[in-house]
């Protein structure tokens, strides 16, 4: 599928605004992991959904597949209780910041390796057990690449 240039810049410039007030609200359940505010935690769901959603028609994959993870974890605690301990929040805060490092520079974002991530947020939200990870070291880029992606016209 191809997007034009404006629809893809909005749709980034949408996640962008996300992202700032999900961040803290990620910074509650982080606080108080084992009672997470229900309304910090149904603006993350929100966040990541939409996310989800506008990356699959942006073609953006692994962000799709980060933002899925998140939304499908959250809406386990929203709706069946389920705990997070140290260890599952301080995954949803790495994915929450790779998310953020492909939002920042979506040209980018499908070479950036977050495999591991990906497979450790599936494996939260499938209640199984997540893969030993080593410090996920998140990519930084000064400004978004002007380069257009090849699946915009």
């Amino acid at each position: 599928m191809q997007v034009k240039q404006e629809f893809f810049d909005q749709f980034i410039q949408d996640f962008k605004s996300l992202l700032g007030p999900a961040q803290k609200a990620l910074q509650t359940l982080i606080d108080e992991p084992g009672c997470p505010d229900a309304d910090s935690l149904e603006h993350l769901f929100r966040t990541y959904h939409s996310i989800k959603g506008g990356s699959a028609v942006l073609g953006l994959y692994k962000l799709n597949k980060l933002a899925g993870g998140l939304e499908s974890v959250l809406g386990k605690v929203r709706d069946s209780g389920l705990v997070l301990g140290v260890d599952s929040v301080e995954i949803v805060g790495d994915v929450h910041a790779m998310i953020t490092a492909m939002v920042d520079a979506p040209v980018k974002a499908e070479s950036m390796e977050a495999g591991d991530l990906i497979e450790a947020v599936q494996a939260l939200a499938e209640g199984r057990s997540v893969p030993n990870l080593a410090k996920v070291q998140v990519p930084t880029f000064g400004s978004p690449s002007s380069d257009v992606d090849p699946v915009l016209v």
